[in-house]
């Protein structure tokens, strides 16, 4: 996720800068009893619930100048609370920076914190867990403004790559919280099997995944779908459903003459699946009809098929 960061504040000063955060033109400064350990400023395109842009720290050592406007990508979220009410801080690394957030990061930020704030009359503030880059990118997400939504979500469905191995295993990982549907990925890739294989990106980072591999019922060869994931940040988006749009229209326009899925029984019919038995088709394993569904795409070619489906043997250790 690319994020532009407005900075306010300079990193080694005790001078706390104010901008009208829509204009960005200056409007005053007072002093702060600590110096910022690093730059800090806002994200451009959010409103926190403070009614304020979502506040950021840059982990940098480069030397950021107050007014600066730089490209950054989310390192992780420091947990800030005011009087009970969570005000979190994102931390950034500059996109062509490498940086992380090191336990001395940590205590700087924190120490930061308190000290500005513990001689300030009727506001408690403490610091809570610092959290993960997934969690800065669901965070900021939920923060941006229609505008910078709308910016943001760019997204490109293409065929995967080589370049998009890695991050296809981190996405369904994260998406499924196991190895179980990545590795099942990767052994289909490996063994020339996969149908169709599509990603998902954003700023050119991959943030959703399908796959589609060979199923036969009978001597007829169409193709089942999945796994199918989204970063959990990115969920609820249509991501999913683009995906899933695109890959069944190639299929279909390729002359695949089915497609089968194991998958919610209340998302799947909206792209024109239904339950495969009272079709005379039944799933290898033993699941509930309602999320063994098929998705006829050539009638003819599928006039009285029947019987089991049966999916590839890197499936076998899944179900």
């Amino acid at each position: 996720m690319a994020i532009r960061v407005f900075v306010q504040n300079e990193a080694g000063s005790t001078e706390k800068h104010y901008h009208d955060e829509k204009t960005l033109v200056y409007r005053f400064s007072r002093t702060v009893a600590h110096k910022y350990p690093f730059p800090y400023g806002f994200i451009i395109g959010t409103s926190a619930r403070d009614g304020c842009n979502v506040d950021c720290f840059v982990i940098t050592r480069r030397t950021l100048r107050t007014g600066q406007i730089v490209e950054c990508e989310p390192l992780g979220l420091m947990e800030q609370f005011e009087n009970g009410i969570d005000d979190h801080n994102v931390l950034a690394r500059l996109t062509d920076e490498i940086a992380d957030v090191t336990p001395d990061v940590k205590d700087a930020l924190t120490e930061h914190v308190l000290a500005c704030f513990q001689n300030v009359e009727g506001k408690q503030v403490s610091v809570g867990r610092f959290l993960a880059a997934i969690d800065a990118a669901s965070h900021i997400a939920s923060h941006r403004t229609c505008a910078a939504t709308d910016t943001a979500m760019q997204i490109e469905i293409r065929e995967e790559g080589a370049a998009d191995v890695a991050a296809i295993r981190d996405v369904n990982i994260r998406a499924f919280g196991q190895n179980q549907e990545a590795d099942i990925v990767d052994a289909l890739r490996a063994h020339g099997a996969a149908s169709l294989s599509l990603v998902a990106t954003i700023d050119q980072r991959v943030v959703g995944h399908i796959m589609y591999s060979p199923v036969a019922i009978g001597p007829v060869i169409g193709t089942g779908l999945g796994p199918m994931a989204v970063l959990p940040a990115y969920q609820r988006r249509r991501i999913g459903s683009r995906l899933v749009e695109a890959g069944n229209q190639h299929l279909k326009d390729v002359g695949c003459p089915f497609i089968v899925v194991l998958g919610h029984a209340d998302f799947y019919p909206r792209f024109g699946f239904r339950p495969a038995r009272p079709l005379g088709v039944r799933c290898e394993w033993d699941v509930p009809d309602d999320v063994f569904q098929i998705l006829v795409l050539d009638p003819v070619r599928m006039a009285d098929v029947t019987g089991v489906a049966r999916y590839r043997s890197e499936f076998a250790t899944s179900v």
